[in-house]
C-alpha cells in the first residue's frame, strides 16, 4: 500500500515537477507551471538547505555602548597639544622667513629707551642745579619738583609712542610672513594702519591696572587677535576688538596655555638677552601664531614672493 506522500511524489515526478531537495527547473512547455505552484491546494516543498541570511551590521561611527566598542574619538588634550605645537612651529617659521626685518628695527627701538633714560637723568641733574641756585629753598624745591614731573611725563609719552611704533612694525612684518611676502627692514619700523588698534590696546592695558592682576590679564587675553584681524582680514578696529573676544572665548585653553608658556620663557630669556627685544618680537609673533592656528591657516606654506 502506498502512502499519499509516495503518490504525490511519483505524480510530481511524472508531471515534470522537481524532486524533493531540488529547485524547480524551467517548465517543459511554454506557459506551463509546476503542479505545486498551480494553486491546487498543495504548497511548495521547502528545500533542506537555504542560503544563510546575513546579520545586520552595526552602523559606522562612535559607539554608545560599553567601553571598548566603536571608534574612540580623539581626546581634547591631544588636540590641544597639537595646536600648541603648531603655534610655536608657525612662530619659528615666520621669524625665519623675515628675521632681518624683525631684528634690525628691534635693535634700534631697544636703544631709544636707553638714550631717553640718559636724557632724563641729564634733565634731572639740570633741574637739581637750577633749584640749588634759586634764591630760596622753597622756590628751588618747587622748580625741581615741576621739572621732575614734566620730564617723567615726556619720557613716558615718548616710550609709549616708541612702543606703539615698534609693535606696529613687528606686526607688519608678521603679517607679511603670514602672506608669504618678503619684508624689508624699513617695513619693520612702522605699520601705519596698525597704529590705532595698538594705541587702543596699550591704553586699555594701562587703564586695566585699576583692577589689580585680573584687569591686565583679561585685557591682554581678550585683545590677542586684534592685530592679526586688522592686518590679515582688513577689519576695522572696532570689528577687530569684537571678533578677537569671540575667537579667544572659542580657543580659551589654547590662548591661555601658549601665553603662559611664552611668558615663562621670556622671564628666563630676560637673564640672557635684551628682554625688551625678545618680548616685543615674541609677543607679536605669539598673537599671529595663535590666530593662524585658531582659524586653521597655519598649515598653509606660501612661498616668499
Amino acid at each position: 500500500m502506498t502512502s499519499p506522500t509516495d503518490d504525490s511524489r511519483s505524480t510530481s515526478s511524472a508531471n515534470g515537477a522537481p524532486e524533493w531537495g531540488q529547485y524547480p527547473s524551467a517548465p517543459q512547455q511554454q506557459g506551463a507551471a509546476p503542479s505545486w505552484a498551480a494553486g491546487g491546494g498543495s504548497s511548495a516543498p521547502s528545500a533542506p538547505f537555504s542560503a544563510p541570511q546575513s546579520a545586520p551590521q552595526p552602523a559606522a561611527g562612535p559607539s554608545t555602548g560599553p567601553s571598548g566598542y566603536g571608534t574612540a574619538p580623539m581626546s581634547s588634550s591631544d588636540d590641544l597639544g597639537a595646536k600648541i605645537s603648531r603655534t610655536f612651529s608657525w612662530m619659528a617659521d615666520a621669524f625665519g622667513r623675515n628675521w632681518v626685518a624683525f631684528i634690525v628695527p628691534s635693535l634700534v627701538y631697544s636703544i631709544i629707551p636707553v638714550i631717553g633714560g640718559v636724557i632724563l637723568l641729564f634733565g634731572m641733574g639740570l633741574a637739581g642745579a637750577v633749584s640749588a641756585g634759586a634764591s630760596s629753598s622753597e622756590s628751588g624745591g618747587a622748580v625741581f619738583g615741576v621739572t621732575m614731573i614734566v620730564s617723567m611725563l615726556v619720557f613716558m609719552v615718548a616710550m609709549f609712542a616708541v612702543s606703539a611704533l615698534w609693535m606696529s612694525g613687528m606686526a607688519n612684518v608678521a603679517a607679511m610672513s603670514a602672506r608669504g611676502e618678503k619684508a624689508s627692514v624699513a617695513q619693520g619700523f612702522v605699520g601705519a594702519r596698525l597704529l590705532l588698534p595698538i594705541l587702543l590696546t596699550l591704553v586699555l592695558g594701562m587703564v586695566s591696572w585699576i583692577i589689580p592682576v585680573i584687569g591686565p590679564i583679561a585685557v591682554a587675553v581678550l585683545t590677542t587677535f586684534v592685530l592679526p584681524l586688522v592686518a590679515l582680514e582688513g577689519l576695522s578696529t572696532g570689528e577687530a576688538f569684537s571678533r578677537s573676544a569671540s575667537l579667544v572665548i572659542a580657543n580659551l585653553g589654547l590662548v591661555i596655555l601658549v601665553t603662559l608658556i611664552v611668558t615663562i620663557a621670556m622671564s628666563i630669556l630676560a637673564w640672557l638677552i635684551l628682554p625688551a627685544l625678545a618680548s616685543v618680537i615674541a609677543g607679536v609673533l605669539l598673537q599671529f601664531g595663535l590666530y593662524m592656528v585658531a582659524v586653521g591657516r597655519d598649515r598653509e606654506a606660501p612661498r616668499l614672493s
